[in-house]
């Protein structure tokens, strides 16, 4: 037989690959992964500490459950069991997740268990990840601006008793701050809007849900600044100012209530004008994330499975200001879900410059359930 010598093998091939060199090679992070490596490794760790898991917490702690939940996010499954089996269906790449096979009982244990409050951090988290790298609102005064607005996300009262909304109707409203730079959620609630803690100097706009003369001393009384339109209210004093702005297109003349004195005039009804993008915002998130189909039925899984939702919102649009892609969070979330399991690269599939070719490692989601 033909032998080489040492010496030559290695003038040849200087750097050997090793066994596992060869199993990296042949592993492809897929579209999920990478989304999820958005977030810092220290982040979990942090919020584990601050939020223990309990006795099961090694074996499915915190990140393995946010991994799950935005699996069943991006996947756009309507249960419980069948994003589970889809999850099994995996396979292999269950381990480059950081995941093993999940039972029902532990995954819906957590959910109904596991403190809300690590995912409404978590949330809070990324979004600090997302204000350093966001535009900066389209107007020429230096405060932040954010707007206000509810939605309510119907629930069937027979699985969700504890959700009385109106009488013989079971719903949650949740109540949304969006920040104007980059056009992100800051802040949700289902419970009330009035908990919200907004930078002193900042502005933000509402309409006329939220006119409170209570509340409206209370912003004040934070140095934050509002627009909103006009009401009468009777048998409160409060100092607040009164703008009138006609619409040169339309004819139409307006009317704001604010306790912002130096504004001009049509900055003011710009600025209410700017409240639509919330309406947007709401709307997108709706036809979108999964905040309307719920894998778990207590008042504790749902707001987990709302927050994971945003969370998921702000991992895109993270990707979106990171890399300067110039496509809606909308369009790049519905581009990875196409594509959830392929090992294309994120960049490849989002820059709005390579063709929209199909994915050649693309891997059916409906398959999975088969």
């Amino acid at each position: 037989m033909f032998k080489i010598s040492k010496e030559y093998a290695n003038r040849i091939f200087p750097n050997p690959l090793h066994s596992k060199d060869i199993l990296n090679m042949s592993h492809h992070d897929t579209l999920l992964s990478q989304t999820l490596s958005l977030v810092p490794r220290h982040v979990f760790q942090k919020l584990e500490n601050r939020h223990k898991t309990g006795r099961y917490s090694h074996k499915f702690g915190f990140k393995e459950q946010f991994t799950v939940m935005a699996f069943i996010q991006f996947a756009a499954w309507r249960s419980m069991r069948d994003g589970l089996r889809a999850l099994s269906a995996v396979g292999n790449r269950l381990y480059h997740w950081g995941l093993k096979p999940v039972a029902r009982s532990t995954f819906a244990g957590a959910n109904n268990s596991r403190p809300v409050g690590f995912f409404k951090d978590h949330f809070a988290e990324i979004y600090g990840l997302c204000a350093q790298k966001a535009p900066k609102h389209r107007f020429r005064f230096k405060c932040k601006l954010y707007s206000l607005d509810a939605t309510v996300i119907s629930l069937c009262l027979s699985l969700f008793p504890w959700a009385t909304f109106r009488k013989n109707k079971a719903g949650v409203k949740m109540n949304t701050v969006l920040d104007h730079d980059g056009y992100v959620p800051v802040f949700a609630d289902i419970s009330k809007a009035k908990s919200l803690s907004l930078p002193q100097g900042s502005i933000v706009t509402f309409d006329k849900g939220y006119i409170n003369c209570s509340w409206f001393r209370l912003l004040g009384e934070k140095s934050i600044f509002f627009a909103t339109r006009e009401v009468t209210s009777r048998g409160k004093t409060l100092r607040l100012r009164r703008v009138g702005y006609r619409d040169a297109e339309t004819g139409k003349r307006y009317e704001f209530l604010t306790n912002h004195f130096h504004l001009s005039a049509r900055t003011i009804a710009d600025i209410y004008k700017e409240r639509w993008r919330i309406e947007i915002f709401l709307r997108e998130i709706k036809q979108n994330l999964r905040i309307k189909s719920f894998v778990g039925n207590t008042g504790n899984a749902v707001p987990i499975q709302i927050y994971t939702a945003l969370t998921v919102y702000l991992l895109l649009a993270y990707q979106k200001f990171l890399n300067k892609i110039g496509l809606s969070v909308q369009q790049i979330f519905q581009r990875i879900t196409r594509n959830l399991l392929g090992t294309r690269s994120l960049e490849e599939l989002l820059n709005p410059r390579t063709p929209k070719n199909e994915n050649p490692y693309y891997l059916s989601l409906l398959g999975l359930a088969a």
